[in-house]
């Protein structure tokens, strides 16, 4: 068995990107920084390779923000905490027994917006687009960023995944 990852193009200039190697990099990467890199092989996400116009719809439909965004994330594990994550606790039993997937949600990615974000910090674009499916994979896993140790917390778990994955802290970057 082997990681599932579902991509929906619906805007054409990602077909340019290896969209399914890239994020299929930073699911791995993520999963053995946070020691669970035998659930790994149960992993189902679906992607929605999208534009700037259909992220500010879900945007302002699911957040209430009426602007465009780099990604969007909705978890399906409802019953996940990312303490239980960071204390490697056994998370088999949400493995699917019908699927035998572990279909942690789903995640809206605009190429526009990205694009402009990788120019704008002088950043590799497929670097970029690895940070956005780690920050939205941790976020699928239970992690946010609501408060400044949660932020903490997730900022630490991204840029160990980041470097596993070759990339530089790019926190160092931004601000």
């Amino acid at each position: 068995m082997s990681a599932i990852i579902n991509i929906n193009f619906e805007e054409k200039k990602w077909l340019k990107v290896g969209l399914k190697e890239i994020s299929k990099k930073a699911f791995e990467s993520t999963f053995k920084i946070l020691a669970y890199p035998k659930t790994f092989k149960f992993l189902e996400v679906s992607i929605l390779a999208c534009n700037d116009k259909k992220i500010k719809e879900y945007n302002k439909i699911f957040r209430g923000n009426s602007k465009a965004t780099n990604v969007i994330s909705w978890p399906r594990l409802k019953k996940i905490n990312y303490r239980d994550i960071l204390e490697r606790k056994d998370i088999s039993h949400l493995i699917s027994s019908q699927e035998g997937t572990l279909d942690i949600g789903d995640i809206a990615i605009s190429y526009d917006t990205c694009f402009k974000k990788a120019k704008e910090l002088n950043i590799n674009f497929d670097d970029y687009i690895i940070h956005m499916f780690i920050h939205s994979c941790l976020h699928l896993l239970g992690f946010d960023h609501i408060n400044n140790s949660e932020f903490k917390i997730m900022k630490e778990m991204e840029i160990k995944s980041l470097i596993a994955c070759g990339i530089r802290n790019p926190y160092n970057q931004y601000l």
